[in-house]
């Protein structure tokens, strides 16, 4: 069956994924900082929904939980690209993505992955 078929309500986006996904990162500083060496261990998700669940999974807005060093923005431009979106919605997605992304983080822009 095509995965769009169906309401994946019971799998997609849930709270409690997205608190795993800090306790994930906990886990992963404490290793960081066990560590004797230079090297920066990261933490990247592959989040495709809207831009609010999308910036849950960065953790919150003051830094006070971690989430992902890192979440690919699918949102801004396959998301929309796929739909023939012109200049002016193409640069109100990214104004919305850069308005929306913690400032403790750094923005991507994916333009193409293997599913698309």
């Amino acid at each position: 069956e095509d995965y769009e078929y169906l309401d994946h309500i019971y799998t997609t986006d849930l709270n409690e994924t997205i608190f795993m996904i800090y306790q994930f990162r906990q886990v992963l500083d404490e290793f960081n900082a066990n560590q004797n060496d230079s090297y920066s261990r990261i933490m990247m998700t592959e989040v495709y929904s809207d831009i609010d669940t999308t910036m849950k999974y960065y953790g919150t807005v003051d830094g006070s939980i971690r989430g992902a060093h890192f979440t690919f923005n699918f949102w801004t431009f396959i998301t929309y690209l796929i739909k023939g979106v012109d200049p002016f919605e193409l640069f109100q997605s990214i104004t919305l993505w850069l308005e929306n992304i913690p400032r403790l983080y750094t923005s991507n822009w994916v333009v193409r992955n293997y599913t698309h």
